[in-house]
């Protein structure tokens, strides 16, 4: 395919062949007409060649630019270089996109799964704060009730006579006064005896007014203490409810931390991959293997081998002039005759 004084164009574009599909059978070896198809598809379309082709590729090209060095066709030689690179380029920024395309696509498997199992415990642990506020609703209107039962037990305590017995007593000076007043009706003293009751009466009206209001003051005592025994009964159950709940989401959120610690990893991750290789690849850096033998002895001569450095010139032959020729005949005839 190759000849000394071809252009680089005419090397590249004379082979047309359609980008090749997927073979049924795959060859070990693809021949030079499919490569240089790729190699076609490449250079005028930009679609980059299978991943498969690239070592073949490679030597393909090699062989080219090896052989243009050899005939001076340097614009041959820096085409093969220049393809070679972009279809390595190309192949990398494909690898790169896959290989992003099969990390984020695990990372996002990562994420579902860590959003489910995150999702799993805060349904967990809401549930359990649900069933724990209903039960705690339960007791605390079961407390409520039995303060009511209570409270209504002191009610009828108070109205109780065993209760208001110890109130109803009166002082010993009312009981003179009412011995006196019975003594002096009974001795018709009846005068006295009116006045004597005025006087007692007047006293157990003062009394009854006393021990009314000792009867208030000590049901007001009871009751106040009874509140003060319930409200404390109501802020202990409240306190529970509150430690309880609060004890819950701590430890809902030390279940959820490794979680939220890989999903902030995940994040980070999410950078894709930037590195790229160099555009400049040289072929002498390149894998050994790159070369067959042909063209690695090929390569071999022409380091070893010096450039022409001799002019090209051949030997001059002296042009014999027209008028000397005939004179030579003339003498030559005269001599003769």
């Amino acid at each position: 395919m190759f000849e000394g004084d071809q252009g680089a164009d005419d090397v590249f574009n004379k082979t047309i062949v359609p980008f090749p599909m997927e073979p049924l059978i795959e060859s070990d070896d693809p021949s030079d007409e499919i490569l240089w198809g790729c190699i076609s598809e490449f250079k005028n379309n930009g679609v980059s060649p299978p991943e498969k082709y690239a070592l073949f590729l490679y030597k393909l090209l090699d062989k080219k630019r090896v052989e243009a060095l050899v005939v001076s066709n340097y614009d041959l030689a820096e085409e093969c270089d220049m393809i070679s690179s972009k279809i390595q380029k190309a192949l990398k920024e494909k690898e790169i996109i896959s290989k992003n395309d099969e990390i984020m696509g695990e990372l996002y498997q990562r994420y579902k799964l860590l959003t489910s199992q995150k999702k799993e415990i805060v349904k967990k642990y809401n549930t359990m704060v649900e069933e724990f506020k209903l039960d705690s609703a339960k007791k605390l209107d079961d407390i409520i009730n039995k303060h009511k039962v209570e409270m209504e037990e002191l009610r009828e305590k108070w109205k109780n006579d065993d209760f208001l017995r110890q109130f109803n007593k009166p002082s010993t000076r009312l009981l003179q006064l009412r011995e006196m007043e019975k003594s002096m009706a009974i001795s018709k003293m009846y005068s006295k005896a009116k006045e004597t009751k005025s006087i007692a009466d007047q006293m157990q009206k003062e009394e009854s007014q006393k021990a009314q209001q000792k009867i208030a003051a000590q049901m007001e005592k009871e009751r106040s203490k009874l509140k003060l025994t319930h409200n404390k009964e109501i802020l202990v159950h409240s306190e529970y409810e509150k430690k309880t709940i609060a004890k819950l989401q701590q430890e809902m959120e030390r279940t959820l931390n490794p979680i939220e610690n890989a999903l902030l990893q995940l994040k980070a991750k999410r950078s894709p991959v930037k590195k790229l290789v160099s555009s400049n690849t040289n072929f002498d850096e390149k894998d050994a293997t790159l070369f067959s033998p042909r063209t690695r002895t090929m390569y071999s001569q022409f380091r070893k081998q010096s450039l022409p450095s001799r002019l090209h010139v051949v030997p001059e032959t002296p042009p014999i002039s027209k008028k000397k020729t005939d004179s030579a005949r003339s003498g030559l005839k005269t001599n003769l005759q």
